[in-house]
């Protein structure tokens, strides 16, 4: 018999964190408020961060993905981790989903279904091209770069060449 219904998984920094910011404090909010929503209907909830090795993930009937956002700084760890927790408790989104979401080229996947999506253009590892030859190529004046592989918003620049 399973502990928890729902464990919520977040970033390690995220799980006791003693130096608080408005970003960390809007994160604690968020969990609580859907920790709570959760309890209401009667659910048991846990929060652990997602790479916490003496959880037993046995023991919770599901996992829900807030706020993992240390994961692109261990994309292979990450992956890894969600194939041998996928086969040990359910994950509220489905692992093909998960995994597929974790590269933006999923937004060409969506584009290609008539999903309207930003103009997107992808720069693949090993293009020596410098950014002013892009734009020009593309004729943009203004730009939103950020990696295939991230979250948080981490190194997403907005650039007006204007």
């Amino acid at each position: 018999m399973s502990k928890y219904d729902i464990t919520l998984l977040t970033d390690s920094r995220y799980v006791n964190p003693t130096d608080r910011d408005w970003y960390i404090d809007n994160i604690l909010e968020e969990d609580r408020l859907v920790t709570k929503a959760l309890e209401k209907t009667g659910l048991s909830v846990h929060r652990t961060n997602w790479d916490n090795n003496d959880f037993d993930w046995t023991t919770t009937k599901a996992v829900l993905f807030r706020t993992t956002w240390d994961y692109f700084h261990r994309i292979d760890e990450f992956k890894s981790w969600l194939q041998k927790v996928s086969s040990q408790t359910r994950m509220i989104n489905p692992l093909t989903q998960i995994v597929w979401n974790l590269d933006k080229k999923y937004l060409l996947d969506l584009e290609r279904k008539g999903v309207n999506i930003p103009t997107t253009a992808f720069i693949e590892p090993g293009d020596e091209r410098i950014l002013n030859q892009v734009l020009e190529e593309l004729s943009w004046d203004e730009v939103v770069i950020k990696p295939a592989v991230s979250g948080g918003a981490r190194h997403t620049y907005h650039i007006n060449m204007v």
